[in-house]
């Protein structure tokens, strides 16, 4: 006979131990306490991942910007049969109106609506496509428009605008995404002259000509300095904003009268050789951890310059391993739980991965681990997936720490328990 049961025999038959109503209250309140730290747990957890799903989307919606500009300028566009989504949550339905026959999309930032760039004979480049990294779908999307130079005449220059989206609601209420965009000439990224023989690439007008005068190299009177961002992308494995290695990509965009180039510093004093515009870079961070600043400079082609800095937090120093690593079979139902002190870090403490391998198989995560701060003493992770086999099943187990910048610890020593 059971402990439990044994107890409820006592609350009938005699005086002394707990009452029925007083053990039903117990498991109540056992069931409310469960539930929070659930919650708490899987908080910390809904956090990282959408970190690390941010990071995988910025790299997709770069690798995605780079085949565009690899796209000859005259075959980067639409196709002419395109089919678009009409689903509430599509960029598509968002973002493009039917306008006398032409999609318009809304650029924002003041550039009001901008057509599409339609190839009258196709094919464009790719539009839309869905990938599954990591266990999360990603959907991207990318749209070609036509940019106007100011001078009320046919515009020459393209926009290419890349939006990747993934499952899940942001905390500001809308999609969790990133968008990429960069301005495309006929003789590469940035304001480019303008042909005085092209063709009409007004949509639903692809055969008129015109012959409007491209402005004299340099002259970018009629435009403004350049704008633009720069962004340091996280580390792999890392949160946004850390990293574990001094090599760091940079994600770049700029719109600017050409030909324009861009340098680079780590201090803002010493530069970089100028180089052309280009919307990647992988930079080497001052030496050392701690807060790194970059600062790009964009200059055009009038020799008007404007910076930008981003920083990003360099953490080289894995946590300690997990102490005390203990596991316990219970049952009734049967279950393995895994017991361990808190481990420390130099920065910033994420949590705890638990790796499993059955019988003689291979070691695999089991999400979602445990966030630190634990939220027992001590950490304690409960594997409910386990089967007890008559000639007995072997469990082993081994617990990581790790942090913001990706970095994990040395593994605990491996523990295995029979079923």
């Amino acid at each position: 006979m059971g402990a439990c049961a044994r107890r409820l025999q006592r609350a009938c038959g005699e005086d002394a131990g707990f009452t029925i109503l007083e053990v039903v209250i117990a498991l109540g309140l056992f069931a409310l306490v469960a539930v929070g730290l659930a919650l708490s747990t899987n908080t910390g957890l809904d956090l990282t991942r959408t970190s690390n799903n941010r990071q995988v989307a910025t790299q997709l919606a770069a690798r995605w910007m780079e085949d565009a500009r690899a796209t000859p300028y005259d075959f980067l566009g639409m196709d002419p049969g395109e089919q678009y989504f009409t689903g509430p949550d599509s960029p598509d339905h968002e973002l493009l109106t039917l306008d006398s026959g032409t999609y318009l999309f809304e650029v924002g930032g003041g550039f009001g609506a901008e057509p599409l760039v339609v190839l009258p004979d196709g094919p464009g480049v790719s539009r839309h496509d869905e990938v599954q990294l990591h266990g999360t779908w990603f959907e991207l999307w990318r749209y070609v428009t036509w940019v106007p130079d100011g001078t009320g005449e046919p515009p020459e220059m393209k926009r290419v605008t890349v939006i990747v989206r993934w499952a899940g609601t942001a905390p500001a209420g809308g999609p969790n995404q990133v968008v990429l965009s960069a301005l495309v000439g006929p003789h590469g990224l940035g304001w480019a002259e303008i042909d005085p023989e092209a063709s009409d690439p007004t949509p639903g007008n692809p055969t008129t000509t015109t012959t409007v005068p491209a402005p004299a190299p340099g002259d970018c009177s009629e435009l403004s300095a350049p704008s633009g961002s720069l962004t340091i992308l996280a580390g792999t494995g890392a949160n946004t904003g850390y990293t574990a290695s001094s090599t760091v990509a940079l994600s770049l965009s700029v719109q600017a009268c050409g030909p324009a180039t861009m340098a680079f510093s780590n201090d803002g004093t010493t530069w970089s050789a100028e180089e052309p515009i280009d919307t990647s870079k992988l930079w080497e961070l001052a030496p050392g951890e701690g807060n790194r600043t970059v600062w790009v400079r964009f200059t055009d082609g009038a020799g008007r310059s404007t910076t930008y800095a981003d920083t990003v937090r360099v953490d080289k120093t894995p946590p300690t391993t997990p102490g005390s690593f203990d596991a316990t079979v219970h049952n009734g139902p049967w279950r393995i739980v895994l017991t361990w002190q808190p481990s420390t870090d130099n920065d910033k403490l994420i949590g705890y991965r638990v790796y499993r391998r059955v019988a003689n198989g291979g070691f695999q995560n089991l999400p979602p681990g445990v966030a630190a701060p634990c939220p027992t003493a001590p950490c304690s992770f409960t594997d409910n997936d386990v089967t007890r086999a008559r000639s007995g099943r072997l469990y082993t187990y081994y617990v990581v720490a790790y942090d913001a910048a990706g970095n994990e610890s040395a593994p605990t020593a491996e523990l295995t328990r029979s079923l």
